[in-house]
């Protein structure tokens, strides 16, 4: 069986988000709702400065850039 291995990472700045659901309703592999601040939360995330990170698989970047290019507020960016 071939080895997966990881493509690109998310970068997402939680203070920017404005809970508008987006991210969630695209992608709920990935994402989860926070019913306290009603702001989305990254799924298996890494923290670091301010900001969550999380390795993707190839087969989640293309609904992950697609999610990063509507986000209203911009507050979820695509690594490579």
């Amino acid at each position: 069986m071939a080895e997966r291995s990881y493509m690109n990472r998310i970068v997402y700045n939680r203070l920017k988000c404005n809970g508008c659901s987006l991210c969630i309703n695209r992608a709920g592999h990935i994402w989860n709702y926070n019913s306290i601040d009603g702001k989305a939360e990254l799924l298996d995330e890494e923290f670091k400065k301010d900001s969550y990170f999380r390795m993707l698989w190839p087969e989640e970047v293309k609904v992950m850039k697609e999610i990063a290019s509507l986000c209203p507020t911009r507050a979820i960016q695509l690594l490579k």
